[in-house]
């Protein structure tokens, strides 16, 4: 508990003030929070999968699993974030459904500590996030012309090469938008975060929350909270320019 103990410096602020940013970046406890929440976020961007679809090896183009692959990905939309994030928690507990299966397998003497670290938080929100990745990437398979890579393959491209130089850049687009969405909604999760880290691992969001409610300090959770919205806005920017995608105006 030492580790989160504050400086009244940290929270003394009267103000909403330009001061208020730079206490945030002062103080070396919320620098830690802004590490653990970019950790528990990393993971998440890479979270996309192309092992539901193949090349066919007669005829080269793009399978989509349907149906009850399609029902399972789309699952934990059915169930509140709540009840999810509890749902990890009988899970992931030292005395949880996978701890007592690998300790009765003999694969491991003691729990191994899946809560209330960075690796539980992702675990958690790859679960939540995922059909948010999946989507946007499905919806842009379905659109790849399968005469594309018949065209490849005909023309003497291998398996990889199709995938690498045809199939993967005609899904960028699909490949962006799930990778900004998942990013902005993990950057701003706050229950899972809460109930699967506890107070060892606090992220910007749960440090917002704690600082508008919990101990009152309205200016300086503003400035937190502004802090993480420009940093989300410049990396989301940051990540659009260097995929270069295209905005289109309407």
């Amino acid at each position: 508990m030492a580790d989160f103990m504050f400086s009244a410096t940290c929270l003394a602020m009267p103000a909403l003030t330009t001061s208020s940013n730079f206490n945030v970046i002062d103080c070396h406890p919320y620098l830690d929070f802004i590490d653990a929440t970019a950790a528990s976020k990393t993971p998440l961007k890479i979270e996309y999968r192309f092992d539901k679809y193949r090349i066919d090896d007669n005829l080269p183009s793009i399978q989509i699993t349907k149906g009850n692959e399609i029902g399972l990905v789309l699952s934990p939309l059915l169930v509140g974030i709540v009840i999810r994030s509890y749902g990890w928690t009988i899970l992931l507990g030292n005395n949880g459904i996978i701890n007592k299966t690998l300790m009765n397998l003999g694969l491991i003497d003691r729990p191994v500590g899946l809560m209330y670290n960075v690796l539980g938080i992702v675990i958690a929100l790859v679960h939540v996030f995922l059909p948010f990745m999946i989507l946007p990437l499905m919806s842009a398979l379905q659109g790849i012309d399968p005469s594309l890579t018949s065209a490849a393959r005909s023309l003497g491209a291998g398996k990889l090469t199709v995938f690498t130089r045809v199939i993967l850049r005609l899904a960028m687009p699909g490949i962006q938008a799930g990778c900004i969405l998942v990013f902005v909604l993990s950057l701003s999760a706050y229950v899972t975060p809460a109930l699967i880290g506890g107070l060892r691992v606090k992220t910007m969001a749960v440090s917002v929350v704690d600082a508008l409610i919990d101990t009152f300090q309205w200016p300086f959770g503003s400035a937190m909270a502004l802090t993480l919205s420009l940093t989300g806005a410049v990396i989301v920017v940051i990540f659009a320019r260097l995929t270069r995608m295209k905005w289109k105006m309407s």
